[in-house]
């Protein structure tokens, strides 16, 4: 294929992406021949180029604020905690507005400022998404005290809270003042889970993916004497397993979750 060490490294380590084309070419070289499991890795490939919509916010938010807006996009379930304020994903533009101009860094600016607030109430679009995550919010009764913005700002944003409570797809509750200490009073958390594709849709069967035959198995070349994670891709999934271990457990996850995985390791690069 004539691609320097520099290039085959870039790739393996998510530094630089890989093109449809040269993605063909490695698929080839490896004997990767069934069109379906072709099909489905250039599917990811093309999907870890595009462009997401809050990668426009680069200059203005920080790495850690857009991954975790990629983590909620590829979400399949979201738990949260919070002590003093309603959820981000939950807040009103009024209240979003207060709340970052009073507690984000000084100096920001009135474009910044909106650019924040922006991020910060698009982020709610992946509650009515297609197919949205399921939500479990508990907040402690201090965040619905808490005046935030003046009294018309509260008012709105505790109507905003009645009207998710009543969605489907969101589980809200208080801990109330009388509940006394609890864990949670060291700080706010959020938990993100995935989809598992192992998990049938109502009707279809599970594969059994210990006996599955058909793995093209990937071990990278930066591999040391110890071993490392292999990598397969079928059935629009992503498979992997302990190298050292071959007849051991194969672990799937969603393409989603595989992108967000290369994202945060190209990120910490």
């Amino acid at each position: 294929m004539d691609w320097s060490l520099s290039k085959v490294i870039r790739i393996e380590s998510a530094s630089s992406g890989i093109s449809a084309n040269d993605l063909k070419a490695l698929l080839h070289l490896y004997g990767v021949e069934d069109s379906g499991q072709v099909d489905s890795l250039l599917s990811l490939a093309r999907a870890a180029r595009e462009r997401s919509w809050w990668s426009a916010y680069r200059d203005v938010a920080p790495s850690s604020l857009l991954q975790l807006t990629e983590y909620e996009s590829a979400a399949q379930v979201i738990r949260q905690f919070e002590t003093m304020f309603v959820p981000g994903i939950l807040q009103t533009k009024d209240y979003a507005r207060a709340v970052i101009d009073n507690y984000y860094e000084e100096g920001l600016s009135s474009n910044q400022l909106h650019a924040l607030v922006e991020l910060r109430t698009r982020r709610q679009d992946v509650i009515d998404a297609e197919n949205p995550p399921s939500f479990h919010f508990i907040l402690d009764e201090a965040a619905i005290h808490r005046l935030v913005g003046g009294s018309s700002v509260m008012r709105r944003q505790l109507r905003r809270l009645i009207e998710v409570a009543d969605k489907p797809n969101i589980t809200l509750e208080v801990i109330p003042f009388s509940a006394g200490l609890h864990p949670g009073m060291k700080g706010p958390f959020e938990i993100i889970e995935f989809a598992d594709p192992s998990d049938s849709s109502e009707g279809e069967p599970v594969a059994d993916y210990d006996d599955k035959p058909a793995f093209n198995w990937r071990k990278s070349t930066q591999s040391g004497s110890a071993g490392c994670l292999e990598v397969a891709a079928a059935d629009g999934a992503v498979f992997l397993r302990d190298s050292t271990r071959p007849d051991g457990p194969i672990v799937p996850i969603s393409a989603a979750a595989w992108l967000v995985f290369v994202a945060e390791l190209r990120a910490s690069q």
